[in-house]
C-alpha cells in the first residue's frame, strides 16, 4: 500500500516520506500509527512508544511486560568497531515449558545462567565487590553442588607433609595480611552462641589461631586455642602448639625439649606410659622437680585404698638445698617390703 496524500498525520512510511505540503508523492510501504506489522527496518535517533513492543518472531507473548523478546535475545556491543568479541548478549535458550536467562560475554561465552528455579550458575570467577555486607540464607557449597551444612568445602587433598609454607595449598586457606612479628596473632576461627535463653546476642565461646612463634623475617609458626572463662572477659588463650609441634597446656611457651608442657595439675583415669613399644629408647625416666631453681619439696604419692585418700605411700625428697633429706612414708599397719618378686 502506499500513503495517500493528506494522511501525514496518522500513517508513517518506513521507506520514504514526503511532506504534504510540498505537493510531493511519497513512496513505499507504510505502517499505520493505530497498529500493525513493521516488516523493514526502523532507523531513527529516538523512539517513544506508548503500549507494549514485541521484538521477535514470538510476537507480544504478554502485556504486563512493556517489552517482549524472543529467545534469541537481546545483543549489546560496545563503542569500539571490531569482530563479535565486542558483543554481549543476553537471552533465553531453554526449551519446552521451562525458561533460563543466560548472560554471555565476547564470542557469545556464556558468564552466568540463571535457571527456571532460580539458581545461579556462574562460569567464571565470581568478585563480590563493595563496603556493604554479603550473605546466603541457605547452605554454601564449594566444589559441591548439594553442600549439607552451611558451609559445605570439597577440594584440594588436606596437607600430607609437603605442603610449601611459602605457597601454601589446602582445602580451606584462612589469610591476615600482617602479625609478622614473633607472638602475633593471625587468621582464625572464632565460635559463638547464646549465652543466656531471653538475649538474642552471641558471644564467644572459643577461637583456633594461627600465631607467629619467631621473630620478623622468619619463617615458624604454630596454632592458639582460646576459651571463654565464666565472665565477659576476653577469651584466654589455653593451650598452644609451637614451630616444634611441641604443645603447651596452660602455658603460651612449651620447652624445647618437652612434646608436653603443662602448667597445672594432671587427671588420669587410665594408665601412663613411657616409652614406645618395639624401640630401645636409651631412658625413660619420671622426673620431679626437674629444672627447679629454688628449693622445694618434691615427692610421689601412691594411693592404693579407701582410708588414705592423700597417700598410703610417699617417696619425698625435703625442701632444705642440696643436704636435705629424703624419706620413705608407709602409712597403715601393713608391711612394707623390698622383695625380687
Amino acid at each position: 500500500a502506499t500513503q495517500a496524500v493528506g494522511d501525514n498525520s496518522t500513517k508513517i512510511a518506513t521507506t520514504a516520506y514526503a511532506d504534504e505540503a510540498a505537493a510531493a508523492i511519497p513512496i513505499g510501504d507504510y505502517l499505520p500509527l493505530a497498529g500493525g506489522t513493521l516488516t523493514g527496518a526502523l532507523t531513527g535517533t529516538s523512539a517513544i512508544f506508548a503500549g507494549n513492543v514485541a521484538l521477535g518472531g514470538t510476537g507480544q507473548y504478554t502485556t504486563n511486560q512493556s517489552l517482549n523478546i524472543d529467545g534469541t535475545g537481546l545483543a549489546i556491543k560496545n563503542n569500539v568497531n571490531g569482530s563479535s568479541n565486542n558483543w554481549s548478549y543476553i537471552h533465553n535458550t531453554a526449551t519446552a515449558s521451562s525458561s533460563n536467562l543466560v548472560f554471555a560475554t565476547g564470542a557469545a561465552l556464556t558468564a552466568l545462567t540463571l535457571a527456571h528455579s532460580g539458581a545461579a550458575t556462574f562460569a567464571g570467577t565470581v568478585a563480590v565487590q563493595g563496603t556493604g555486607d554479603s550473605y546466603f540464607t541457605g547452605n554454601v557449597g564449594i566444589g559441591v553442588t548439594a553442600p549439607t551444612s552451611s558451609v559445605h568445602v570439597n577440594g584440594l587433598q588436606t596437607n600430607s607433609g609437603s605442603t610449601s609454607a611459602h605457597i601454601p595449598t589446602g582445602t580451606m586457606r584462612l589469610n591476615f595480611a600482617g602479625a609478622s612479628s614473633a607472638d602475633e596473632y593471625g587468621a582464625s576461627l572464632v565460635f559463638t552462641q547464646r549465652w543466656w535463653t531471653n538475649s538474642t546476642g552471641e558471644v564467644a565461646m572459643g577461637q583456633i589461631a594461627g600465631v607467629k612463634e619467631t621473630g620478623n623475617g622468619n619463617y615458624g609458626g604454630g596454632l592458639a586455642f582460646f576459651t571463654s572463662n565464666n565472665t565477659s572477659n576476653n577469651l584466654l588463650e589455653r593451650l598452644r602448639i609451637n614451630e616444634l609441634g611441641n604443645v603447651g597446656i596452660g602455658t603460651t611457651t612449651p620447652q624445647s625439649n618437652r612434646k608436653l608442657d603443662v602448667a597445672g595439675h594432671i587427671q588420669g583415669s587410665q594408665n601412663l606410659y613411657l616409652g614406645v613399644a618395639g624401640t630401645n629408647s636409651s631412658s625413660n625416666s619420671i622426673e620431679i622437680g626437674q629444672g627447679r631453681t629454688g628449693n622445694g619439696f618434691a615427692y610421689m604419692d601412691l594411693t592404693g585404698d579407701a582410708t588414705y585418700i592423700d597417700y598410703g605411700l610417699r617417696i619425698i625428697r625435703n625442701n632444705t638445698g642440696a643436704n636435705a633429706s629424703s624419706q620413705i612414708v608407709h602409712r597403715g599397719t601393713g608391711d612394707f617390703s623390698i622383695t625380687t618378686t
